[in-house]
């Protein structure tokens, strides 16, 4: 079965982070590496659990790939 980054990015969230959740997502990334809408989504959760290291080095990757993704995240971890 094969999910989409909508359901990785509703699980993360409902489970807040869990562990086990981390490894199907950073599957998801790592498996999707040039997927600007992915860095973007993880850069998102990781700023909601307020974890800004690992939002950072979500925006770092997304500056590369699209810059206006970029800002809105920056946004997000610093409002």
């Amino acid at each position: 079965m094969k999910y989409t980054l909508e359901y990785y990015t509703y699980e993360y969230i409902k489970r807040q982070g869990e562990k086990q959740e981390n490894s199907y997502y950073d599957d998801y990334v790592n498996i999707n590496s040039d997927y600007a809408d992915a860095h973007y989504q993880i850069g998102i959760i990781y700023a909601k659990l307020g974890e800004v290291g690992k939002a950072l080095e979500g925006f770092k990757v997304l500056k590369n790939l699209d810059q206006n993704l970029a800002d809105r995240l920056f946004e997000t971890i610093y409002p």
